[in-house]
């Protein structure tokens, strides 16, 4: 982007050239002229525009994930989540999502990046639209049931990395036990937090409001499940949070933690830690 800063315009950038030197390379009316002309596709083609939100950036949007990590060597590990971008336009109105809690703004774009979390070179991107012409490329035949449309999502961004041995790190919007499950299947592993409601956690690693406010900070429970090379732990901090992983161990060690303006060691598992 010219001038990637929220709320503004890439035309204000011409207002202050010392910050933008660029902008003293063209006038801002030769790049206005410039950008009106600008087309990736056909215009005419009203079927397609109809059926395709991102119609007119359709061959741009292809090139760039046919190429985007095609000349990039990334690590062992990897970050899958959504980045937003502010945008109150109305011709963007299949794209726009709607979510108060994003310091963007209310309203924004939604782009599901898998990135690597060396280098922070993106190597996936998904743009989530209204009306699904981002279709996921690898349909689930088998026991489709029982996996939700979040589990289908994060099982095609990391499709990629089958059979690699990589790791995902993901928050707990995206992370479940089974799709932790089928990508340890297609060797990869993964871990994050994960929600207590979601099915096949086990109960005995859900602290409850009375464990909370008996057991220490630091403390911890966890268990396995063998067969799957699954983890799935209770740690309390200032909360009590779950975790599940297939890429770590049971471990315990120590993470700094502010307590009352004090840095203390208190002990977590490895899964918190990493």
């Amino acid at each position: 982007m010219l001038y990637p800063q929220t709320g503004r315009r890439f035309r204000s950038a011409w207002n202050n050239p010392s910050l933008h030197p660029w902008t003293k390379l063209m006038t801002k009316w030769r790049m206005l002229q410039i950008t009106s002309m600008l087309h990736y596709n056909n215009n005419e083609d009203h079927d397609g525009m109809q059926e395709d939100s991102l119609h007119k950036v359709r061959p741009l949007l292809e090139i760039v994930k046919r190429t985007i990590s095609r000349y990039a060597t990334p690590g062992s590990e990897f970050s899958f989540d959504e980045a937003t971008m502010a945008c109150f336009s109305r011709y963007g109105r299949g794209l726009i999502s709607f979510n108060p809690k994003k310091p963007t703004g209310k309203f924004h774009f939604k782009i599901y990046m898998l990135c690597c979390a060396l280098t922070n070179i993106v190597h996936k991107i998904r743009i989530h639209t209204k009306d699904g012409s981002e279709e996921i490329e690898g349909h689930l035949e088998d026991e489709e049931d029982q996996y939700t449309k979040t589990d289908k999502l994060t099982l095609d961004m990391c499709r990629p990395l089958y059979g690699s041995g990589a790791t995902v790190n993901m928050d707990n919007y995206y992370m479940s036990t089974t799709t932790a499950i089928k990508l340890r299947q297609n060797t990869v592993f993964c871990r994050g937090t994960i929600r207590p409601n979601r099915k096949l956690l086990p109960k005995s690693v859900l602290f409850t409001t009375k464990d909370v406010k008996q057991y220490p900070r630091g403390h911890s429970v966890c268990a396995v499940n063998c067969d799957n090379n699954l983890i799935a732990l209770g740690w309390l901090d200032n909360k009590a949070v779950n975790f599940i992983s297939t890429s770590d161990t049971t471990k315990v060690v120590s993470v700094s933690r502010r307590v009352q303006n004090e840095r203390l060691q208190i002990s977590a598992p490895q899964t918190v830690a990493q």
